[in-house]
């Protein structure tokens, strides 16, 4: 993604205008607040750009800071990290 955004010096994914695929790899990409590494973003500036632009697109925003949503990401993270650290002891 990173480099597609370079190469064609484009705001989204298919062009300046945001689509219906914006928005899917974006709920795609969320899932590194599930797994705890946000912070994998800042490797890839022109992608966090984006993820940020799209982020902050008001139906995304909505449903984002809504508090019943953050609980949900805060169980799934829980489950997720539960599940790697017993991964690692097998």
């Amino acid at each position: 993604m990173e480099t597609s955004l370079k190469m064609r010096g484009q705001k989204y994914c298919s062009g300046d205008v945001i689509s219906i695929g914006d928005f899917q790899c974006y709920c795609q990409v969320y899932d590194i607040f599930y797994m705890g590494i946000p912070e994998i973003l800042d490797e890839f500036p022109l992608f966090k750009e984006w993820f940020n632009l799209v982020g902050s697109e008001p139906g995304l925003k909505q449903i984002h800071e809504n508090e019943d949503f953050k609980k949900v990401v805060e169980m799934i993270s829980g489950v997720l990290k539960e599940y790697n650290a017993q991964l690692w002891l097998m």
